[in-house]
């Protein structure tokens, strides 16, 4: 069978309409939630962990301390970034604007599933660079190799120039 766009096009416009799709369904401020509520339990580990683990020490045995601190910090950060969401979201259907919740949301989602396929891209690149057969004739491909070049810049040096060696490789035989 003859697909009018290479397979791997097809994955990545199929994932990228999920996540569009989803965060349509579910909205700006709870997609938004669950990365922010990632970033805020993160912190809450670095900031709260210690204090937590001194609460809890008269409770619990020592092998078990440092995994639960560090467990309800974080947990205590992602809920407070989960019940803002929901506040936000209730706020914004009394004030008749779920409309404009969900449509931000499918902008999320989108956002969201770039992310996601630029990481992707990152990692293959990085790791496994036979994987350039798998883009060969790809529509997608550009854009990815675009949105990931813009994120290795947050990576560690020593991965970027791993990426960026690769990536030129992967651009030379190209053409």
């Amino acid at each position: 069978m003859n697909l009018p766009l290479p397979w791997i096009d097809i994955l990545v416009l199929a994932v990228l309409l999920f996540f569009i799709l989803r965060n349509a369904w579910i909205g700006f401020w709870r997609g938004l939630s669950s990365l922010l509520g990632l970033v805020a339990g993160y912190l809450a580990c670095l900031r709260l962990g210690g204090t937590v683990e001194k609460v809890l020490a008269p409770w619990l045995p020592e092998a078990w301390l440092k995994l639960a601190a560090y467990a309800a910090a974080f947990m205590l950060g992602f809920l407070a970034v989960f019940i803002l969401a929901e506040l936000l979201t209730r706020l914004f259907k009394k004030a008749r604007l779920s409309w404009l919740d969900h449509l931000l949301g499918a902008f999320l989602g989108g956002v969201k599933g770039l992310l996601f396929w630029s990481v992707l891209f990152i990692l293959v690149t990085t790791f496994y660079p036979g994987a350039k057969k798998y883009f060969a004739g790809s529509y997608t491909y550009p854009y990815l190799m675009k949105s990931a070049r813009f994120l290795a810049d947050i990576f560690p040096s020593q991965l970027k120039a791993r990426f960026n060696y690769n990536l030129r490789h992967f651009l030379s035989h190209e053409k």
